[in-house]
């Protein structure tokens, strides 16, 4: 456990230099790009300290974009799930780190002139280094956890199909690094068939012994169905042995959508993940596939539409296309 931790914290801290380069380069050369590329069209001649002007601004952005970065939890490892998953989180921190830094520019007008073109570039230049940059990380931090010797012994308490499910997300993720041992079988769930009897260490009341005679990191509590005070005794004991503990709510057991975990001051809440329409870029996304989708349906439908038209007009009177009162939003 001590070796993955170190592992970690050294990831998370390569994170933060790669993106800090990234960042100042991608500022860096949204500066090449307005004053020296040729790309964009100059009314009057940069200063001659320019870049050394834009550096020392570039320092103090990739500064506020590290700390946008942190508070937006993408320096935490183990990294889990797809890279595609985390692009929308990146391009939005980015938009807001971007946004500090033209607020941070115009505060500082007075002292120097930074031009709002730069500012304007810097987000997609910083955001396309920062997205390569983090693709790459991510590859090599995948391969790493794949062919990592330092795996985390995971002990699974219960035998039902939570329990099996947890043993398959666990394999499936491999930045985890974690290896299932076995499983502990309690009085309440029953053996399912995909679980070998030979991956059945025991029962749940001989966990105490299992922790001294095993090398056990972390102990999973799929069957949450078991008495309050028993699942204190084995979080205390986990808490003793230095051994993380964590459990699958019980609404797990019911719920067959993904859960949204929200934090109200202190107080942990769950519910039912949102609906995807109730996320902006989900909606713009839709609306344009509806533009687009209604405007190709009527280019490849205009001549039947045509032929259509002609041929009711002919064969009766009134207008081509009918149109009635309809009860919209709002009456």
């Amino acid at each position: 456990m001590k070796n993955r931790d170190s592992l970690d914290v050294m990831l998370s801290t390569v994170a933060v230099i790669c993106d800090a380069a990234a960042i100042f380069g991608g500022l860096m050369f949204a500066t090449w790009v307005r004053f020296d590329s040729g790309w964009v069209s100059r009314h009057h001649d940069p200063p001659a300290n320019v870049y050394e002007l834009y550096a020392t601004g570039s320092a103090v952005a990739t500064l506020m974009f590290l700390f946008v970065y942190r508070n937006r939890g993408l320096f935490i490892r183990p990294q889990t799930g797809s890279f595609i998953d985390k692009i929308p989180r990146i391009a939005k921190s980015t938009a807001l780190g971007t946004f500090i830094t033209a607020v941070l520019a115009f505060a500082m007008q007075n002292e120097a002139d930074f031009a709002r073109l730069v500012i304007g570039l810097s987000f997609f230049s910083v955001l396309t280094f920062v997205m390569l940059e983090r693709y790459i990380l991510f590859r090599i931090e995948w391969n790493m956890a794949r062919h990592s010797h330092h795996k985390s012994n995971v002990l699974l308490l219960g035998t039902d199909h939570v329990a099996l499910h947890v043993k398959h997300a666990l394999r499936q993720e491999p930045m985890l690094r974690a290896h299932v041992i076995g499983f502990l079988s309690t009085s309440l769930d029953a053996q399912h068939a995909e679980i070998e009897s030979s991956e059945i260490l025991g029962s749940l009341d001989e966990l105490g012994s299992f922790i001294k005679t095993l090398t056990i990191d972390e102990i999973v509590l799929a069957d949450s169905r078991l008495h309050h005070d028993r699942i204190v005794q084995i979080l205390l004991l986990c808490e003793r042995n230095l051994i993380t503990f964590k459990m699958v709510p019980d609404l797990f057991r019911i719920m067959t959508t993904s859960m949204d975990v929200q934090s109200l001051d202190d107080i942990p809440l769950l519910g039912i993940s949102t609906w995807p329409l109730d996320k902006f870029w989900n909606r713009v996304t839709k609306r344009i596939e509806d533009v687009l989708g209604a405007l190709i349906g009527l280019i490849l439908s205009a001549p039947v539409i045509g032929v259509a038209a002609i041929l009711v007009k002919r064969s009766s009177p009134g207008p081509v296309f009918y149109r009635q009162e309809r009860c919209g939003e709002e009456g």
